[in-house]
């Protein structure tokens, strides 16, 4: 009888830790699949810097950089850094990712995203008397994968504000994933303004979720500081936030149904098991 009750105990410890099964997943992904030629040791499908170069109605196309792996580690770090040396100037591609947990909130989770895309002028904007223009691009995409029910929120920054006026742009699609299909839960198609979306008190359950992000930049920066005492030159960066914050650990959510955790499932069987031994002890008696 002891080994038994000793079993059931050492069972609920262990199960009970199945209970905070809640957990987000983020990768960050390039969103140039397949595009440009391969990177010297490097895979084709991780190019995420797109550099477009038009000189009198001739275009060239520039694919450089990969998305370095992404750990959960709550540090700033970059991702994607590309300089790209064209005509005298630097093109510039750059992503900086960040996570942090419980920001103003228990169970509230902030994942950063902080893109740059731009052309610094090394003095000309012609060569050979040919008028150039460059439109440099920065684009991918997080994937989260979550376990549990999240109500979720967007916090981004008003391109105009930033960078050039009418040159700096950045649009988004935060949509959810089944199979091959994909559900727009919001979106900025005009890259301009911060609208600043959120799901209200709707909750999304565990699943895929893609934010798409397209930081393109058409304007020639001075690669000077812009005005004494500035101590750098312009730069455009755009920030794009997503917040998830844990409302039940039950997976499946959007309020369609409570599945019961492992932990509780395991109370409700070895409460059985101990209706049994009692039943066996007093027929014994």
């Amino acid at each position: 009888m002891l080994r038994i009750l000793s079993f059931c105990s050492v069972a609920l410890l262990g199960l009970s830790q199945l209970a905070s099964a809640a957990s987000i997943s983020a990768v960050l992904m390039p969103a140039y699949t397949a595009l440009g030629p391969a990177l010297p040791g490097g895979d084709p499908s991780d190019v995420t810097g797109h550099i477009i170069r038009t000189a009198d109605s001739s275009t060239s196309d520039f694919y450089r950089g990969t998305i370095s792996p992404y750990t959960t580690a709550p540090a700033l770090q970059t991702v994607a850094f590309v300089n790209l040396d064209l005509d005298g100037g630097v093109a510039l591609v750059r992503t900086d990712v960040s996570r942090q947990e419980n920001v103003g909130a228990t169970g509230r989770t902030r994942i950063a995203l902080t893109t740059y895309a731009n052309y610094y002028s090394g003095g000309g904007t012609s060569t050979g008397g040919a008028v150039i223009s460059y439109v440099v691009n920065n684009k991918g995409f997080w994937e989260f994968t979550l376990d549990g029910n999240y109500t979720w929120s967007i916090e981004d920054t008003d391109p105009t504000t930033r960078g050039l006026p009418n040159k700096n742009f950045r649009t988004y699609n935060f949509v959810k994933v089944q199979g091959a299909t994909e559900t727009l839960l919001a979106a900025n198609t005009t890259g301009t303004g911060s609208l600043s979306p959120s799901g209200g008190t709707t909750e999304i359950g565990s699943g895929v979720y893609r934010l798409y992000y397209h930081h393109y930049d058409s304007g020639i920066y001075p690669n000077t500081p812009v005005a004494p005492p500035d101590p750098a030159p312009l730069v455009n960066s755009v920030d794009l936030n997503i917040f998830f914050t844990l409302k039940s650990e039950n997976g499946g959510g959007g309020g369609t149904g409570v599945v019961p955790e492992p932990a509780s499932m395991a109370v409700f069987g070895l409460l059985g098991v101990g209706t049994v031994i009692a039943k066996w002890r007093r027929k014994k008696a």
